[in-house]
C-alpha cells in the first residue's frame, strides 16, 4: 500500500510540473511513454530545443532554487570520467540527448506549496 501512495505521487507530481513547462516555457518536448507502461519517476524529463535554451532554463530555475539534474545517459564519454573510453564524436545521437535534455524532480515529498513554487518561477521565464 506504502508503495502505491509513493509511485501515486511520482506519477501525480511528473504529470503536473510537466503540465506546467507545457504551459510556461515554449519549444520543450517530453519522453514519449510506451502504452503499456506505468513508470514510477524520478523526474520530469525536459527536451529542450537548443543547448543554449537548456542552459538558459537550468540557470534560471537553479537560480531560484528549483533543482535540476543532467541526463547522465547521454554520450557518456563527453562526462570527464570516461572520455578515454572512445571518442564522443561518432555517437552525435547520444551527444544530442545530453546537451538537450534535463530532470526536475518529482519526489513523493513534492506537496502544493512546492508545485505553486515552481509555477510562480515558471511564470517569469521569458522564452
Amino acid at each position: 500500500k506504502k508503495w502505491d501512495e509513493i509511485h501515486e505521487k511520482r506519477r501525480f507530481n511528473k504529470d503536473y510540473i510537466q503540465n506546467l513547462f507545457s504551459k510556461y516555457v515554449s519549444n520543450v518536448k517530453f519522453p514519449i511513454v510506451h502504452k503499456k507502461a506505468n513508470p514510477s519517476w524520478f523526474g520530469c524529463g525536459i527536451i529542450c530545443e537548443s543547448k543554449g535554451q537548456k542552459e538558459r532554463l537550468v540557470n534560471f530555475l537553479e537560480s531560484k532554487k528549483i533543482n535540476t539534474r543532467p541526463y547522465f545517459c547521454g554520450n557518456i564519454l563527453c562526462h570527464n570520467e570516461f572520455d578515454k573510453l572512445g571518442n564522443w564524436r561518432l555517437f552525435p545521437n547520444s551527444t544530442k540527448a545530453l546537451e538537450l535534455v534535463f530532470f526536475v524532480g518529482v519526489a513523493p515529498h513534492i506537496e502544493t506549496p512546492h508545485r505553486d513554487y515552481i509555477e510562480s518561477i515558471l511564470k517569469q521565464w521569458t522564452n
